[in-house]
């Protein structure tokens, strides 16, 4: 919702977001490359393929490179398809989704992914005051969840009802 509120309001970042589409076929395809042996590569990505990815990446790629070092001119490619961070693209696509961020975006991810936050997230004390793993799940944030959903549901539905003149 974040990014398609944005680019709406931005139109002129729409090439940005979908030429960065051969950066990360290039990554996929990478991250292919460290895992696969032998031949396994061009059974999953015909060597014609491959090349048209690296083709496209390298038409797009000087786009997309972030300067690592000024004196020397080191550069990697970004990490994303903008330079703003998520908190920031939200606050210039709509206040409310900035309001959202927060509890919507930035601690679901951080419990979904491997961190120590998603694994306090697990533990709950027993009766003596021990910490225990908790394998009923996270239950204490279905609530919040579920009113973060429909938050966002509400959102897009009102965005699409203005971005298109729905009248509804």
């Amino acid at each position: 919702e974040v990014t398609a509120v944005y680019l709406a309001k931005n139109p002129d970042t729409v090439d940005d977001f979908l030429d960065y589409h051969f950066v990360q076929l290039r990554k996929g395809m990478n991250h292919l490359k460290r895992v696969t042996k032998g031949d396994a590569l061009e059974r999953m990505i015909p060597k014609k393929l491959q090349e048209s990815i690296e083709r496209d990446y390298e038409s797009v790629k000087d786009r997309f490179l972030e300067t690592l070092c000024e004196k020397c001119n080191l550069t990697r490619p970004m990490s994303s398809w903008t330079k703003l961070a998520t908190p920031d693209l939200a606050l210039k696509a709509d206040v409310e989704l900035a309001n959202l961020y927060f509890y919507d975006y930035f601690r679901p991810t951080m419990y979904s992914h491997s961190t120590v936050s998603s694994l306090i997230a697990r533990l709950r004390k027993d009766k003596e005051g021990e910490f225990l793993f908790d394998n009923e799940g996270q239950k204490s944030h279905v609530k919040e969840a579920l009113i973060g959903a429909h938050l966002l549901l509400l959102h897009v539905l009102g965005f699409q009802n203005d971005h298109y003149k729905l009248g509804l």
